[in-house]
């Protein structure tokens, strides 16, 4: 087992300015805890900044594969940055960490926070009576089994295609909802 501290580089707190949320989604993409639902983020939900204070803002910024981890409210919540989110801001409920790749994938790391083993050290660790709040040392000092980056990818593998499925199954039931529709609309 290795510190996360020895895995990643430095970790960052997101921005904690108060910013003006635009509704085009051709502007740079703010991440927000509300913005999650089953692990990824849900596109419907995320909010927009402009370029001008996404500059501003660039010390929050992520890149594909980052990893996002919840701070205050559901402790420990972690989530990989997918590539159609590279650039986008993240909000101070997160902390940010680089794994790096050639010891740690992105993907499995994720999943082992998530797991039991990760989600007991966050709670073991959270400070605060009333709101709980993770922060970057507690994280540096999480405990993380690596196993060899093989057994890292067949798990990683396994999480890509959990998220495949899930989508093929939306897509089938939105297709089964209209085809519904328009026997009902047709007669």
């Amino acid at each position: 087992m290795i510190n996360l501290g020895y895995l990643s580089e430095r970790l960052k707190y997101g921005t904690s300015s108060k910013l003006e949320y635009l509704d085009q989604d051709k502007d740079v993409p703010f991440l927000r805890i509300a913005d999650l639902n089953r692990l990824k983020f849900e596109p419907t939900n995320i909010k927009y900044i402009s370029q001008a204070t996404a500059y501003i803002e660039k010390q929050s910024s992520v890149q594909t594969n980052d990893v996002l981890i919840s701070r205050s409210g559901t402790l420990g919540l972690s989530i990989v940055v997918p590539e159609e989110l590279d650039g986008a801001i993240f909000g101070s409920y997160f902390i940010r960490t680089r794994p790096n790749q050639k010891e740690l994938n992105p993907i499995y790391l994720s999943l082992y926070l998530n797991s039991l083993a990760g989600k007991l050290q966050f709670e073991r660790s959270n400070t605060g009576a009333i709101q709980t709040n993770l922060t970057i040392p507690v994280i540096e000092s999480i405990r993380v089994i690596v196993p060899p980056m093989e057994i890292q990818e067949k798990f990683a593998q396994l999480v890509l295609d959990s998220f495949h499925v899930e989508n093929e199954s939306k897509f089938l039931l939105e297709q089964a909802k209209h085809q519904v529709e328009q026997i009902i609309l047709g007669g």
